[in-house]
């Protein structure tokens, strides 16, 4: 995918997540009724085919098999297209899982009754289907790493961008949908604080938009860094030893210097423009992170930047000699 067509998906990404959010368009109405998506609607669909009638009823047990062992029937057509790996058991696992998350979907009331007990039915509800998520990322997770032991660095290089992809639309989601929506809830409650006293203009409200920036403004950095990423893995496939690689690998490693000395200056000034205002202030969110995950993903990028450039320097000079 093109880098101005990822970008367009991400920016249409954002426009969804904004308008779901705002209840623009329509919703499945909770985070635990997305998290039980899709297990939950095929649990209500099977199980009114399976009451509508007899013959229903025999679909329905047929299609339940079907999409339950769905996972196997994808093991054997890759059985006779690869060699298999231990990971791949964990197809049979996730037949296994499937068969019981359904079921339980199908029966709502086995639910409540045998597995919940006082806990919310639609928590309830996410948290079984979030372990059939877990086993399927578990999968992908240990699949990638079988392939990164790879030597291609095209293949490398195909699984880094296809990561960094995924992190950026989990990104635009947590900044458009989860930020947003505690940004639109603290509004309201900032409103309803004042009652009749409304003014869409105060201190409150701006400061409320501020702190949404400064917890937004990491995150969207982080966009721009995964950008110039892809980029970088481009000229890094064409050729690792190129000028235009040591100056795309350069380029991020002080874009990721800079971005981390961005966001802990906003967030220190956050914090002190808090305390200045903090007795007109509704809500105060004092915080003093410290990125270490940031701080280390910094270091990397100047050692891998440094890595490139000295393997260039290297080869050039192997060049010169022969």
């Amino acid at each position: 995918m093109k880098r101005g067509v990822f970008a367009a998906v991400l920016t249409g990404e954002a426009v969804v997540c904004i308008a779901a959010s705002n209840r623009v368009i329509p919703t499945f109405g909770s985070v635990p009724r997305l998290l039980s998506f899709p297990f939950e609607l095929i649990g209500k669909g099977l199980r009114n085919l399976s009451l509508s009638s007899e013959g229903g009823n025999v679909i329905a047990i047929i299609c339940y098999f079907m999409i339950c062992l769905l996972p196997i029937a994808t093991l054997l057509v890759v059985s006779r297209r690869r060699k298999l790996y231990k990971e791949d058991a964990i197809l049979v696992l996730l037949s296994v899982s499937l068969f019981l998350v359904i079921y339980l979907m199908i029966n709502p009331g086995v639910i409540q009754r045998n597995i919940l007990g006082a806990t919310n039915f639609q928590i309830g509800n996410a948290i079984i289907c979030m372990v059939v998520y877990s086993i399927i990322t578990g999968y992908f997770v240990l699949r990638t790493l079988r392939r990164s032991l790879s030597d291609d660095r095209k293949v490398l290089a195909l699984l880094l961008a296809m990561m960094l992809k995924i992190i950026a639309t989990v990104i635009v989601f947590i900044v458009f949908f989860i930020l947003w929506d505690s940004f639109t809830t603290s509004l309201s409650s900032i409103k309803n604080a004042y009652d009749i006293f409304w003014n869409p203009i105060n201190i409150n409200s701006v400061f409320a938009c501020i702190m949404y920036i400064v917890s937004a403004l990491p995150y969207l950095l982080n966009i721009i860094i995964i950008m110039k990423m892809l980029s970088m893995l481009d000229e890094y496939v064409i050729d690792p030893y190129s000028q235009e690689t040591v100056v795309a690998t350069n380029l991020v490693a002080r874009l990721c210097a800079v971005t981390l000395s961005v966001v802990m200056i906003c967030s220190i000034c956050f914090n002190i423009l808090q305390v200045i205002f903090m007795p007109k202030l509704y809500n105060v969110s004092i915080s003093a992170n410290i990125p270490v995950f940031s701080i280390a993903f910094v270091m990397a990028a100047l050692l891998f930047a440094r890595f490139i450039s000295d393997s260039k320097s290297i080869k050039d000079e192997n060049d010169s000699f022969i």
